[in-house]
């Protein structure tokens, strides 16, 4: 373990990634000393709270959430890292936050900020919180180790220069790498504020999703920093705890929970915060020198199968064959999910068979099957036919909705049935049948639950959302923005952000019908509805709503005003996502003379600093190919684009072989380099067969420039060589210069 200063730590662990340190593996601990590693680290969090005006004061302390020790100054100030949304009211005149620590002592707590008296972290749903405590505590141990698939665009030499995300693995070879996300072992801990466990501490065990597969597994948008997604079930209060690797690292926050309870189980996923969102900031701000902070540079192994059969609370052998009775039914399904926590879905397929032949009736069975069979395609794509395995889930689900709907009384979570029946009917592209899935989950969410359940519930708004999205597919345009406008309508920032997106969506379409006074009124709506979503978190904390606005700045004619909320969203750390960089190419698209080269350089950054394993790299690719084309050639530099544009169009292809537009992108520019080699040697054979004096030559291309105008008339217009004055033969010194001169873009075409 390493005990630097705050300044010396962050020199050596650069130093140390820039020069290609691979770390060495640390060994996993038992589930007792992790228990205890944990526990010593993590704190609950109150916050005072009136329930009655007329109760006499002091009000009552009620649980907010939990935290996790990460700094200390001289054994005496201690800081606490937990999720902004834990302490969000901390600020708030009146209102009083204050910290149990492990050892049982409360201390009230003080939120730290800059100089400016800002949140010192700002992008993510993080905060860093202090106290002045009694006695020495144990603080967290931090990783600096990225583990993920590959290095992240940290350049040698760079403070301050962090990976994209913790997990970033550093590969011990090209083809030998050191640890698989799909299945990496993590736990969770935090204190419940609600259930049997309410005020206990509690670690559970899971592992992480793959990233490839966020897409579909979390039907949430992850904004706020959240790029961790794991199967660790996880409870209200355990927000703002630690995300611990199996020897007991610090990797990150967990701060959400997207999971279905159903008949005492967790079936589902909890979200959380690299622990680099914090990293980035807190040197950047540089606590005093002395702050005691400690870091290891080490790889965790799996743990040992005795530690995770006592992390997960019961046994982990494999499934018996035979001889089973009505009677194991509950453990057959309590097995099947902790195999599943632990990414072992053959195992867990197998111990659900098992369930369904005990209890061949049960909607649970057949759901959660389903389920983990989703899971197991969408993160295991080349292994298995994706389509047959969505078919095959299609009609578990269906299994359990019939179950489920001939109970008496009725089974009162069939509307989860329903919602994810709606998913995987959507990946057959049975959208008919998809949109009738998630109507019948609304219908069912509001006939067996409570309007306030439903608004609250995270199926009943996905389902709004999945129907829009099926509709869209349908052409059923009007509907679909009223389900956008649904599934936006809930209360808390990302709703906002949600609802936002829908109602520019919904005057993108007014205004192109001719609705010029209704388009407009639907944009003032959407960025009154940005702004909430600021003055809900707090702007510093409200990338997502910088970036929304910035589109709708953009629709509204302010480009300036709209590229610098876009550029405030990204400073405020918003994720490199599809919506972020399609709002960049809008915005420089209205405004290319000005705005051309600012595109260029953000998409520089992003290809930079993203990995090639991101869903989105092709399309920052792509971007990046576009927009250096246009620069180009406005910038008369023709010669450049074969080096830059046309190849990054090739890495997008590379990427995504089958996305059209890059493509199209990569063919259509290979056009217009081979044109101008072709002008350029018909240059040189020129310059070989006669003798030059001090005059211009101009080589007729009419029938080259007719070429280049076909051949690009899908990119950013029509890029023309006007016949007899654009590629020209100059006389240099003793020999010949090719030129290539007024390339003119015309009309500008719609883009992807």
């Amino acid at each position: 373990m390493l005990k630097l200063p705050l300044k010396s730590l962050f020199f050596w662990s650069l130093s140390s990634v820039a020069f290609a340190y691979f770390p060495q593996q640390a060994n996993a601990l038992t589930a007792e000393e992790l228990r205890q590693t944990a526990e010593s680290i993590t704190v609950r969090i109150e916050v005072e709270r009136c329930f009655d005006e007329n109760i006499a004061q002091p009000c009552p302390f009620v649980p907010a959430g939990s935290g996790v020790l990460v700094a200390a100054r001289n054994s005496r100030t201690y800081y606490v890292l937990t999720a902004n949304h834990v302490v969000k009211d901390i600020q708030t005149e009146g209102t009083d936050y204050r910290v149990i620590t492990p050892d049982g002592k409360t201390y009230p707590l003080r939120l730290v900020t800059d100089e400016a008296r800002k949140p010192m972290i700002r992008g993510a749903d993080l905060a860093l919180v202090a106290f002045d405590g009694s006695s020495r505590l144990s603080t967290a141990n931090v990783s600096t180790v990225c583990v993920m698939n590959e290095w992240n665009g940290l350049d040698a030499g760079e403070e301050g220069n962090f990976p994209n995300s913790v997990f970033c693995q550093p590969r011990g070879d090209a083809d030998q790498p050191l640890l698989s996300t799909t299945s990496q072992q993590v736990v969770v801990a935090g204190y419940p504020k609600e259930g049997e466990n309410s005020g206990q501490f509690v670690l559970t065990l899971g592992s992480f999703i793959d990233r490839s597969s966020q897409s579909l597994a979390a039907q949430t948008p992850l904004a706020g920093g959240y790029e961790f997604l794991y199967t660790n079930p996880t409870e209200q209060g355990m927000s703002g705890g630690p995300i611990l690797d199996t020897s007991g690292q610090l990797i990150g926050i967990h701060g959400q929970a997207e999971g279905d309870r159903l008949e005492g189980l967790i079936y589902g996923y909890s979200l959380g915060i690299p622990i680099d969102r914090f990293l980035r900031q807190f040197v950047q701000f540089l606590l005093p020198e002395n702050l005691q902070f400690d870091s290891t540079p080490f790889l965790s192994r799996e743990l040992a199968p005795q530690a995770i059969t006592a992390l997960l609370e019961g046994d982990i052998a494999t499934c018996p064959m035979s001889g089973l009775n009505s009677d194991d039914f509950q453990e057959l399904i309590q097995r099947g999910n902790r195999f599943f926590r632990l990414g072992n879905y053959e195992q867990s397929l197998n111990c659900l068979d098992r369930a369904i032949e005990t209890n061949p009736a049960s909607p649970l069975a057949y759901f959660v099957k389903g389920f983990v069979l989703l899971q197991r395609t969408t993160q295991q794509p080349a292994a298995l036919d994706q389509k047959q395995n969505f078919e095959e889930v299609n009609q578990l689900f269906e299994q359990a909705i019939t179950f489920a709907t001939e109970q008496e009384p009725k089974y009162r979570d069939v509307y989860v049935f329903w919602r994810w029946q709606g998913v995987v009917l959507t990946q057959l592209e049975e959208y008919e049948q998809a949109v009738e899935a998630f109507q019948n989950a609304i219908t069912a969410c509001e006939s067996t639950t409570s309007a306030l359940f439903c608004q609250e519930n995270q199926n009943y708004s996905q389902a709004w959302a999945g129907m829009a999205f099926a509709l869209d597919k349908l052409e059923r345009v009007d509907e679909a923005e009223q389900a956008r406008l649904a599934a936006g309508d809930q209360t808390g920032y990302q709703g906002l952000i949600v609802r936002g997106r829908a109602l520019y969506e919904v005057a993108k379409e007014e205004l192109q019908r001719g609705e010029q006074a209704t388009g407009q009124r639907r944009l003032e709506e959407a960025l009154n509805t940005f702004d909430n979503a600021k003055n809900l978190v707090g702007e510093s904390l409200a990338p997502e709503a910088w970036i929304g606005e910035s589109r709708i700045l953009n629709a509204q004619g302010k480009y300036i005003e709209a590229k610098t909320s876009f550029d405030t969203g990204i400073a405020e750390g918003a994720q490199y996502d599809e919506y972020t960089l399609k709002t960049a190419f809008e915005i420089a698209s209205k405004n290319w003379d000005e705005l051309a080269s600012w595109a260029v350089n953000f998409y520089q950054t992003v290809t930079r600093n993203i990995a090639e394993d991101d869903a989105i790299s092709y399309l920052a690719w792509y971007y990046q190919g576009i927009t250096q084309f246009k620069y180009l050639i406005d910038s008369k530099r023709y010669n450049e684009l074969s080096t830059t544009s046309l190849s990054s169009c090739n890495r997008a292809v590379e990427l995504r072989p089958d996305f059209q537009p890059a493509i199209e992108c990569h063919d259509q520019i290979q056009s217009i380099v081979n044109d101008i080699w072709a002008l350029e040697e018909k240059c040189q054979e020129k310059g070989r067969r006669e003798t030059f004096t001090y005059e211009v030559y101009y080589e007729v291309t009419s029938q080259i420039g007719e070429r280049i105008e076909d051949r690009t008339s899908r990119l950013f217009g029509r890029a023309r060589v006007p016949s007899g004055s654009s590629a020209v033969c100059v006389l240099v010194g003793s020999g010949l210069e090719f030129r290539l001169e007024n390339i003119e873009l015309v009309q500008e075409q719609n883009w992807y």
